[in-house]
């Protein structure tokens, strides 16, 4: 299997991550709205992919700003 160049690990790291926690989160919004039901999973499918085709580019965006507030946060190794 051919992999990705080491250049893209934070893009791809940011990719899964917003897709999966956005998807965590926009399922759990539709069961609270319309509890289980048929087409549960088409709904959260729907719902989902709108909201993650907007924050996976806007958390590439703020990410270096995140990094450095992280670092200011956080303790320097000595």
């Amino acid at each position: 299997m051919k992999k990705l160049p080491a250049r893209f690990e934070s893009q791809l790291f940011a990719l899964l991550l917003t897709g999966v926690t956005s998807l965590i989160v926009a399922s759990v919004s539709v069961f609270q709205h319309v509890g289980w039901s048929d087409g549960l999973v088409g709904m959260c499918i729907q719902t989902w992919l709108p909201g993650w085709v907007i924050v996976f580019p806007f958390a590439m965006l703020i990410a270096p700003a995140i990094r450095k507030v992280v670092r200011w946060c956080v303790e320097k190794k000595i």
